[in-house]
């Protein structure tokens, strides 16, 4: 009998805790109260980021998110930075402390074809740090967040766990996060949607400078 994958790991950002602890019951909410049927993490970006912020409500948090405000362009030989209208991801006000971020979706294709590694979400997490640092801070600390959702073959489906647990062990080991969650249900851990399965999701979020 297939059992739910679910963990944390931290190496900082520990007031996250609760907040990635009521993320995991989400996911988990959302796959049961569809039946199978679809799951949360199939979506984008935008999407993940309303089940984090609900984590941060329910916490007793504040989570914004999508809004306007000022970005730098990048700086081009001598010019100076160039501001343009853009839109921040998210700004989370927790224990006190007040964070903004950029957010990426990370698909993974994980096979016995394919070498388990981390670089794919080493470079999102540099890419949504990246993002944030073009815009302004007022006293909060900037976080690049990315939703990692591992796909495989449906014809191997008999590998699924074998595969996920080499999986986490390696991203937990290699990727430069501040604290990390996962979440594999046992009621859709085999969730498909045409050759792939979809069966769960996990979140990385890293403090940037």
């Amino acid at each position: 009998m297939l059992r739910t994958m679910a963990g944390e790991n931290f190496k900082g950002l520990k007031m996250f805790r609760g907040v990635l602890n009521e993320w995991r019951k989400a996911n988990i909410l959302c796959a049961k109260e569809w039946e199978g049927g679809d799951v949360p993490w199939y979506y984008n970006e935008r999407a993940h980021l309303g089940l984090l912020a609900s984590s941060v409500w329910k916490k007793n948090g504040i989570a914004f998110e999508e809004f306007v405000t000022r970005k730098k362009r990048k700086r081009v030989r001598k010019r100076k930075f160039r501001s343009y209208s853009g839109r921040q991801d998210i700004y989370i006000c927790l224990l006190n402390q007040e964070f903004i971020g950029e957010a990426k979706n990370c698909w993974i294709k994980l096979s016995s074809l394919n070498r388990i590694s981390a670089k794919s979400i080493n470079n999102k997490l540099k890419v949504a740090g990246e993002d944030t640092r073009k815009c302004p801070k007022y006293g909060e600390k900037r976080i690049a967040v990315v939703f990692a959702i591992p796909m495989i073959q449906s014809s191997e489906k008999k590998n699924i766990d074998k595969f996920l647990k080499k999986w986490i062990e390696t991203v937990v080991s290699d990727v430069n996060f501040s604290c990390c969650s996962w979440i594999f249900p046992s009621i859709t851990r085999n969730f498909r949607y045409n050759d792939s399965i979809y069966p769960g999701i996990a979140l990385f979020i890293k403090e940037c400078a």
